[in-house]
């Protein structure tokens, strides 16, 4: 089902992976004795086949060591959306809570 997508529509569904990734990037230069990790989707196995099936960007967040949250699309989470001049505050709110 990959073949039928143009490079355009993948760039056009990673815009909010890479715009959340900014906003990672800036927090983690806040919160320097958290851990921050980066890993491409298709890397981990975890892209599903189906180009249809919305599931990026993702979040998971681990406390000790244990998954503790698991986000599918967080940026639904977020009130503003990743864009905006308050993206980067808002993520951080939901991280947070």
């Amino acid at each position: 089902m990959f073949h039928s997508l143009t490079r355009r529509d993948v760039l056009q569904d990673l815009i909010p992976c890479i715009l959340l990734n900014t906003h990672l990037t800036s927090l983690s230069r806040q919160y320097p004795h958290t851990k921050f990790l980066r890993a491409l989707a298709s890397e981990l196995d975890f892209m599903q086949q189906d180009p249809e099936d919305e599931t990026l960007p993702t979040v998971l967040v681990y406390r000790g060591g244990e998954l503790e949250t698991t986000w599918i699309r967080f940026d639904a989470e977020l009130d503003g959306g990743l864009e905006g001049r308050n993206a980067r505050q808002e993520v951080e709110r939901v991280l947070l809570e």
